[in-house]
Order: structure tokens, then sequence, then C-alpha cells
């Protein structure tokens, strides 16, 4: 698979992460630990969905995110990335469902990638 289509993949991969944790945010109670999970989540995999978003149209913008933030997401991409990895062992007559887990963790460590780019640029 090219770069691009690795980029792509892991666009579409994102934003369904993101369609799926955004109608969560109404089932949690503000304040909560998992409500405020799901915010960290939501608020890395936007980060994440950007700094894609950015190389699939070869744009170069100076990091509008912070180092806290690149850090925080870095964190929280991990820990997903981790959880994520376990599973497949699981689901190993599931094909639909384990290709899916695979594209989730490609889309991850693509995604690690870029903010651990950008924290380097906005460190330096």
């Amino acid at each position: 698979m090219t770069n691009v289509a690795l980029y792509l993949q892991a666009q579409e991969t994102l934003t369904d992460i993101i369609k799926q944790l955004e109608p969560l945010q109404t089932k949690f109670e503000k304040g909560s630990s998992q409500y405020t999970l799901l915010i960290r989540r939501l608020m890395a995999f936007h980060l994440a969905l950007d700094l894609v978003k950015q190389k699939n149209s070869y744009t170069i913008t100076p990091s509008s995110y912070t180092s806290a933030q690149l850090q925080q997401a870095i964190k929280t991409i991990s820990s997903a990335l981790k959880k994520t990895e376990k599973i497949p062992i699981k689901l190993r007559h599931n094909l639909t469902q384990q290709q899916r887990l695979l594209r989730q963790i490609s889309a991850y460590h693509l995604a690690l990638e870029l903010i651990e780019e950008a924290l380097q640029t906005c460190e330096s």
C-alpha cells in the first residue's frame, strides 16, 4: 500500500472512530472519569485527524497545538493502541472485525508518528 493510500485509510479510520465516540458524550455525566476519558480520546483523535489531513493535502503548517496537547495525545493514542493490539487474538474467526482492528492499529501508529513529528517541531 502506498503512503497516500495509508494516509487516506488512516483519515477514514480516524473519522469513523470519532463518529463512534461523539454520541457517547451524552451517556456520561460531565465531570465523571468516563466523561473525562472520552473527551481526552476525542481531542487526541481530532488532533491526529487534523495532522493526517494536513499530510494528505501536502500542506506544511506550523503546529497550532501546544506541547502539552501533543504529549497528551501521544499518551491517549498509545493507550488505545495497546488495548486494541490485544483484541485480535480473540477475533481470529471474525475476519471483518479483525480487518477493522488492523486498520485502527495502522491508523494509531501513523497518528503517533505524525504527532511525534509535530512535537519535535513544536519543541525546536
